[in-house]
């Protein structure tokens, strides 16, 4: 393994929604195939002595929950860290698409779906109402367009994430163009981009990975309703085997996914005092925030003191 895969990677330290502070360590991430029989013991022996210089650690995505406890621990020359267990929706791209509606969506759902995508279809009449970039050279175009709606959103304001016009993102997302891997959509209503979602292939499978919409259509459901025929589009592809939505709760997940698996993500940083130090507080910060959020829902103030913040961010 070069050095060329050792990238840096955030850790944030939160309580709630309060950033407090960053880390970003160089990690190797590692994805085990999804039909490969793993446990700890055999991931464990993938391990390499020794982490090099340029590196932190090794990240392994998305390896079976019960094999990985939550928490710190040592492991040789390394130390493990599991900060959470994750839910991970997929929808399996089989058949039509006519038949994964029929036999995912209540007639009622389906037929709301199918409303909403057609009435933006309508505001778009003279061209479809929503597009895809795969090219190197159109990733620019999609990127700055992406960048402007994620730069008005509640995640960018408040939690520092979502996509950024720049050169970085930019590259990055040249460079998986170049490969065949980038698939980029964005939805229009009349001449107005008002959602996004940049997708990038990973064998077979499609990673839904950065998503988001203008609140200001939010009435609109779009995305929903990019959801919709971003699916149309890959079920009639035929390309992939399934459409991943990535760790993490979502409504939407849930609505639209045909499975779902409980995931973890094992890192292993080397072995030293500043990293034992960084990881046993993002672990206590991320368990106490946890707490809060369930002691504040509890009390019906978790929703009150989004809508303060976004008040107090300026997100609509």
């Amino acid at each position: 393994m070069d050095s060329s895969n050792y990238l840096p990677r955030p850790f944030r330290f939160r309580i709630g929604e309060l950033l407090l502070g960053e880390w970003w360590p160089k990690l190797a991430i590692l994805t085990p195939d999804r039909g490969q029989a793993l446990d700890t013991e055999s991931l464990r022996k993938c391990l390499p002595p020794s982490v090099p210089p340029e590196g932190d650690g090794l990240l392994f995505r998305e390896v079976p929950a019960d094999q990985f406890p939550i928490g710190v621990r040592r492991c040789g020359n390394y130390i493990e860290y599991v900060a959470r267990h994750d839910v991970l929706y997929l929808i399996d791209i089989a058949g039509s698409f006519q038949n994964y509606l029929v036999e995912n969506f209540s007639t009622k759902s389906r037929q709301n779906i199918v409303r909403a995508a057609k009435r933006l279809a309508a505001l778009s009449a003279a061209a479809p109402c929503w597009s895809v970039y795969t090219a190197p050279q159109e990733m620019a175009e999609f990127l700055r367009s992406a960048a402007a709606i994620s730069s008005e959103s509640y995640q960018h304001k408040v939690l520092n994430v979502g996509l950024e016009d720049n050169v970085a993102t930019l590259s990055a997302f040249q460079r998986t163009a170049e490969l065949g891997d980038a698939r980029g959509y964005l939805l229009r209503a009349g001449d107005e981009v008002i959602a996004f979602a940049w997708c990038r292939a990973s064998g077979a499978k499609l990673v839904y990975d950065t998503i988001g919409y203008s609140t200001a259509h939010a009435a609109r459901s779009p995305g929903t309703v990019l959801l919709y025929y971003l699916l149309a589009d890959v079920f009639q592809l035929g390309r992939y085997n399934c459409l991943d939505f990535g760790p993490g709760e979502a409504a939407y997940k849930a609505m639209f996914s045909t499975r779902r698996s409980t995931l973890v993500d094992a890192v292993f940083f080397r072995r030293s005092l500043p990293n034992w130090v960084r990881v046993h507080l993002h672990f206590r910060m991320l368990q106490a925030s946890i707490g809060l959020s369930h002691f504040l829902d509890r009390l019906g103030l978790k929703s009150w003191l989004k809508a303060l913040l976004r008040r107090w961010h300026g997100v609509r």
